[in-house]
């Protein structure tokens, strides 16, 4: 399954993070520890994430759930983080939960 990478550009963390728990599954999050960002593991393209998310979408009537956020694809990854992080990446990436 497709990862993303959610990552809010303006000081909207709070509600990012309400958005991010509120759509999408526990097990298909993993909170980056940065404190700002969200690994995702979605079915859809960056489009459909944005959209599943209210972000984008919506009539033009309408607010989005949040603004000034940059949802970026994982092709591959490379680093240091704690073992965890590396173990959600690789089952999602793997698809074997």
């Amino acid at each position: 399954m497709p990862i993303f990478l959610l990552t809010p550009l303006s000081d909207n963390e709070r509600e990012a993070a309400e958005i991010v728990s509120s759509k999408i599954e526990e097990r298909d999050r993993y909170a980056v520890p940065d404190g700002r960002s969200w690994l995702i593991s979605f079915s859809g393209t960056s489009v459909e994430l944005s959209n599943h998310l209210g972000i984008t979408g919506f009539p033009e009537s309408a607010r989005p759930s949040l603004s000034s956020v940059l949802i970026t694809s994982v092709g591959s990854y490379y680093g240091r983080a704690s073992a965890d992080m590396w173990e959600w990446l690789k089952t999602r990436v793997e698809g074997v939960r």
